[in-house]
């Protein structure tokens, strides 16, 4: 689905990296870095601080299939990733949302369980790398790591209609809407 020449991987001096539990803590301002300047140019976006992304991200680790947690650097310096995790749902809502210390260890020794099912949370390309096809990299390696680890569906997080590189990759994978949004406003003046 996602083609791309793999003899530039070597000729551009690209390599790809998967999350690690033990060392989230140690990607996480890597990743906001890539979060940030990937969003910037998107009028609706604000800044995340280390702070929020760390409250954001909190037991990330126990959720992280690590092969679900990819980005890009080239020549060093990141430029790309994709962040997915399976979808724990169907036990958030068997604990009535009740994720206690208790049933997060339930969950913890549940979670191969919750393969299944993946939510793509978030992916973004650095401007200056956008185009090059970097994106279709990541989103070809996430695809074989959904299939090679079971998982037989993949959903995603709100993508903007006016978003196309975001559309676009959704459409290469046969990917269809699953329903839309309706935004109200209301002049109080």
């Amino acid at each position: 689905i996602f083609a791309f020449d793999d003899a530039r991987i070597s000729a551009e001096d690209l390599a790809l990296h998967r999350g690690d539990r033990k060392h989230v803590g140690e990607q996480l301002p890597i990743l906001r870095e890539l979060l940030n300047a990937s969003f910037a140019q998107l009028g609706y976006y604000t800044e995340i601080s280390a702070g929020q992304l760390a409250r954001q991200t909190e037991g990330l680790a126990y959720l992280l299939d690590e092969s679900l947690l990819l980005y890009l650097t080239k020549s060093g310096r990141p430029i790309a990733f994709v962040l997915c995790l399976p979808d724990i749902s169907e036990y958030v809502v068997s604990v009535r949302g009740n994720l206690n210390a208790i049933n997060q260890l339930r969950l913890l020794a549940t979670r191969s369980r919750y393969r299944r099912e993946a939510v793509l949370i978030i992916k973004g390309t650095v401007p200056d790398e956008q185009g090059h096809g970097y994106m279709r990299l990541l989103s070809r390696e996430l695809l074989r790591n959904l299939r090679t680890n079971g998982y037989e569906a993949m959903r995603s997080t709100y993508v903007e209609r006016t978003n196309p590189g975001s559309v676009a990759q959704y459409v290469a994978m046969d990917g269809r809407p699953l329903h839309g949004y309706t935004f109200y406003e209301k002049d109080l003046t």
